[in-house]
């Protein structure tokens, strides 16, 4: 079994494993790693000269969101990673621990929806290509925002709800992105986002009600 596929194994999908895989013809692949490249550039750009000395990671997944926080803030912050899945937890542990980015991170198990932080205790939260598995997407946005500081930076990406095999899951899966923005705006956030062929990306900053 390939890594990708290993991890992904571990996935838990609004609270249940992920059973079995669909095969992706080789276009459609590189088609999908073109977007996920994409969507680590623009997170990437979105953190840029960030002064952040503790960010999140929501949703470790593959840990390519953790790897791009790691590398930006490496012996400037602590990043925190969490995720349900142990099986995720130890996969990505050891990609890390291998590349030598784990020393300024913390992994973490635990759910979007219930997150053990303090209100305000984070500078920076991401999260990428996560809000479709949660089996509760609004008390996963809820938490972001509680464990944000006032001012604080949240970046959030994920896919659109579109018919293609370059998506996983079903469009019928996925939130429309102007949804997600309105929540989060009743949520204090002041929100820019912008939206792609296949994904999404919103950015904003929390502010007091």
């Amino acid at each position: 079994m390939a890594y990708n596929e290993r991890i992904a194994s571990q996935f838990l999908y609004k609270g249940r494993k992920i059973r079995g895989s669909t095969h992706l013809q080789p276009e459609a692949r590189k088609r999908r790693d073109r977007v996920k490249r994409r969507v680590s550039n623009a997170v990437r750009k979105s953190v840029l000269s960030l002064g952040a000395k503790k960010v999140l990671d929501v949703g470790t997944g593959f840990g390519s969101n953790v790897r791009v926080l790691a590398r930006e803030f490496m012996g400037k912050g602590k990043i925190w990673s969490i995720d349900p899945s142990v099986g995720v937890l130890g996969e990505i542990g050891c990609m890390l621990r291998a590349e030598g980015l784990l020393k300024d991170v913390k992994l973490v198990r635990a759910k979007a929806e219930d997150m053990p932080f303090d209100d305000g205790f984070f500078n920076l939260v991401t999260s990428v290509m996560l809000v479709h598995h949660l089996a509760n997407p609004r008390k996963g946005l809820q938490e972001m925002v509680r464990v944000l500081e006032h001012g604080g930076k949240l970046v959030l990406a994920d896919w659109r709800p579109a018919a293609s095999e370059v998506i996983p899951h079903r469009a019928e899966d996925f939130a429309d992105p102007e949804r997600i923005r309105k929540i989060l705006t009743q949520l204090g956030i002041s929100v820019r986002s912008r939206n792609y062929r296949y994904w999404y990306l919103i950015q904003g900053i929390k502010t007091p009600k």
